[in-house]
């Protein structure tokens, strides 16, 4: 769906980080998903929030180290009432490889980390 719906966004990024497992094992690179939230109706495009969240783990998947480690969360800022999809690597920083979020389509936010980055979507909740 190439539109914009009203969904539940857990199961959703859940999924998709789900599915990448088996990339992620066959280059040595756990990835993990957590969320304290059990359900959360936004208005995204799921289509192009697929494509975002898929090619950043990938390319991330493809440039740490093996041993590496990918952590997918979901948090609710409750001050601001927004939905923080965070994706952090372990292993490198990769920082300066801007490229990784350039063409998505859903924008983020990049910070580093003491061993690895921090990648952050925002989400404003209704």
């Amino acid at each position: 769906m190439i539109y914009p719906s009203d969904a539940d966004i857990v199961p959703f990024v859940k999924n998709l980080s789900n599915g990448l497992q088996p990339y992620g094992q066959a280059n040595q690179v756990h990835i993990s998903f957590i969320s304290d939230i059990k359900k959360q109706i936004l208005n995204y495009q799921p289509f192009l929030l697929s494509q975002s969240l898929v090619q950043l783990i990938c390319d991330i998947i493809n440039l740490v180290p093996p041993k590496s480690n990918i952590r997918v969360q979901l948090l609710y800022c409750s001050e601001k009432k927004n939905l923080l999809v965070e994706i952090e690597n372990t292993g490198i920083n990769l920082i300066r490889m801007t490229e990784l979020i350039g063409q998505n389509s859903y924008p983020f936010e990049v910070f580093p980390t003491s061993n690895g980055t921090l990648y952050r979507m925002i989400f404003l909740c209704t």
